[in-house]
């Protein structure tokens, strides 16, 4: 396998050397060699690569091309002091909202260095930090918080949909004046029980349709919404997962918040 790695990298073909670049099954040793090319495009697709090595990693996040530097920083394997460097040395740099972006994004960012991009943020107020920040799965309840005091509707819709939003903020946000803000809120499993029977009651059909398939709605809340004026609501009670058992793949069919 080595003998093999070793030809074709030898081989001189650029394409060859790009496709290397981003197996992760490439050696360690080759991959260390495809990190030294002058092809920006060899060197972006080692540092994408999940199987680089740390220390190459490090060298790659001090490149000379914004680019191969930005790919590190979304790389789920590079490790955390490799992107807090990222995230606070292009500070001077005209990419330094885009490099922000991309570790606020990253999932294997830090709690610690995650808060610490929202906290100088409030300052900032750079709406693609905020988004990528309540986009990121393992974003920490404090952060969300931050977050949620947002006056922009799309960075606290966010919040509502995030897995890890607490039920205390959800509940604020459950009486937000924005449909779009209430209607994730619906649909968040986290939602608490009361405000999800309180959200039955509104006035849009999506919102109810939400807390009808939801699967912390309370079960009271779910009888009155069989009975529902909007077909829809009453068909979302039949697929919550605490009515019915979904087995079919004509049953997984959900009703997602976008119909």
């Amino acid at each position: 396998k080595e003998e093999i790695f070793e030809k074709l990298l030898n081989s001189g073909n650029i394409h060859i050397k790009e496709i290397l670049a981003e197996n992760p099954s490439t050696l360690p040793e080759i991959l260390t060699k495809l990190s030294q090319d002058k092809n920006v495009i060899v060197r972006a697709g080692v540092a994408d690569n999940p199987k680089t090595p740390v220390d190459i990693l490090a060298k790659l996040a001090d490149d000379e091309e914004e680019w191969v530097r930005m790919v590190v920083a979304k790389n789920l394997s590079t490790p955390p002091h490799i992107l807090e460097k990222l995230a606070d040395d292009n500070r001077d740099n005209a990419y330094f909202e885009d490099f922000r972006k991309a570790v606020a994004s990253n999932s294997a960012t830090p709690a610690k260095l995650l808060e610490e991009i929202a906290k100088d943020n409030i300052k900032d107020n750079i709406y693609e930090i905020d988004k990528a920040l309540a986009q990121n799965p393992y974003i920490t309840p404090k952060v969300l918080a931050i977050l949620s005091r947002r006056k922009d509707e799309d960075i606290k819709m966010a919040v509502a949909s995030n897995s890890n939003t607490p039920s205390e903020i959800l509940e604020k946000l459950s009486q937000d004046e924005d449909k779009d803000i209430r209607k994730s809120v619906a649909y968040n499993p986290n939602t608490p029980p009361e405000a999800l029977t309180k959200l039955a009651g509104d006035i849009e059909m999506k919102i109810r349709q939400g807390v009808a398939q939801n699967p912390s709605t309370p079960t009271d809340t779910l009888i009155d919404l069989i009975d529902d004026r909007e077909e829809g609501v009453r068909v979302a009670v039949a697929y919550n997962p605490s009515v019915l058992k979904v087995d079919s793949p004509q049953q997984k069919k959900s009703i997602s918040p976008s119909m």
